[in-house]
Order: C-alpha cells, then structure tokens, then sequence
C-alpha cells in the first residue's frame, strides 16, 4: 500500500546518487537521461518502520554533476513538491527509480539546511490573481523565448532553473498556500515580464493563457496587494 502524498508549498530539497540500471523499462520505453530539469523519473522509498506505507515521489532534478545516462553513480540534487519526502528523503535512506518500471537506484547522501518557513507570507488573492501569476509563470516553457540573462534580471539563476522553480511556484499558487518575500516577488516579474516584454508571449498570450489585454488591470491590482503585504517585510 502506498502512502498518500500531500503536496505542500515548502517541498524538500535532497542531494541524492542515482544509478540508472536499465535503458529501457519493462514496457520497451526507452529510460530518459539524467538531466536538469527532468521530471520523468517517480522515486520509490520503502517503508520508514515496519507497519509504515512506502511512498512514491515525482521529483525534479534541479541540479546535476554530469548530464547523461548515469553508468555509474551521479550526484544530482532533487526537488520534491511533496512535504512528506522529508519523513523518507532522509541522509542514508534508498530508493528505487521508476519510469513505467524500477530503471534504477539511489541514496539520499546530503539533506541541504532549508529555509525558515516562518519567513513565508500568505497573502489573499482571488482565484483570478492566482491563475493569472500561473499562467503568466507557465508561459515561460511555450511561447515565450527567455534567455539566462533575463531569467536573472527575474530573480532566477538561469531559464533552467526559471523552468524548476517555475513548476514549484505554479503548485503553491494553485494551492493558495504562502511563499517567501523572493518567491512572491519573481513570481509577478515573470509573469509580468512575459505579458509585456518582446521574449514574452506578446501576440500569443491571449490563445495560451485564455487572459485578455485588458486583464493587464489584474496586474495593478496585485501590485497593491504584494506591496501591501511585502513591504514592510
């Protein structure tokens, strides 16, 4: 029986090594490579103590020594969305690797300090608000074309790690739960960046994000509202 995972706003960050055994899996799929931003792989931790349930876990690799199909052991960082994965993503613990089979295994070898969730503000915005930083976040990995030098002026590392992050901020606002005073912030530059900016979806916004022009008024509105919540933070 698996445990049921919750998804929260926080997630759990692991450094992990991971063997990929298999090239394709039991069904004839070829195995992806190990690779930033991959979101293919599930991992799969048995139970903490006996009578617990195993877990399973979609992650993302936001960060990896060597890119390619890990022959022997590779370092890669993993992001998961799930608040449970930091009961079983714990310094020691193993996994197995699924994509339509187990293709591979792991250890948890570093758990990094994470922030203090008590520095994560909520602030009350209508569905609208919500769907409108979403869309404008998603919009990133369509029609938008972004480079890593405007991926930093938004407060990202590079478009890789827009496009992880981007994943993460789009599931705490689908929620409605909070996020830090940083993570509010280039949520509305990106999404803001991408409505009005020449790389962003210009001609295509209103077809991929079922926003209009005039919804730019939304924008106002929340702008009030962070500046409210944020400013004295």
């Amino acid at each position: 029986m698996t445990e049921e995972v919750v998804y929260g706003p926080a997630g759990h960050i692991a450094v992990a090594a991971i063997r990929l055994d298999e090239a394709v899996n039991e069904h004839q799929m070829e195995v992806p490579e190990l690779q930033v931003g991959d979101q293919s792989f599930h991992y799969c931790f048995g139970s903490i103590q006996p009578g617990d349930n195993a877990a399973n876990f979609e992650g993302v690799i936001v960060d990896i020594a060597d890119e390619g199909r890990a022959q022997e052991a590779t370092n890669v960082s993993i992001h998961f969305w799930a608040e449970l994965a930091s009961r079983h993503a714990t310094v020691g613990a193993t996994f197995d690797v699924w994509y339509g089979s187990i293709v591979g295994s792991g250890t948890i070898t570093e758990v990094p300090p994470t922030e203090d969730a008590g520095k994560r503000v909520a602030i009350n915005l209508t569905s609208r608000e919500r769907d409108l930083l979403r869309a404008g976040i998603l919009d990133w990995g369509g029609p938008a074309h972004c480079t890593d030098d405007l991926a930093q002026e938004m407060g990202f590392k590079n478009v890789a790690d827009l496009f992880n992050q981007g994943y993460r901020l789009r599931e705490t606002l689908r929620f409605n739960e909070p996020l830090t005073v940083a993570d509010w912030r280039r949520s509305l530059v990106a999404a803001e960046t991408c409505f009005m900016s020449p790389l962003g979806s210009t001609i295509d916004w209103e077809t991929t994000t079922g926003f209009s022009r005039d919804d730019a008024k939304l924008f106002i509105q929340l702008h009030q509202k962070l500046a409210g919540s944020l400013g004295q933070t």
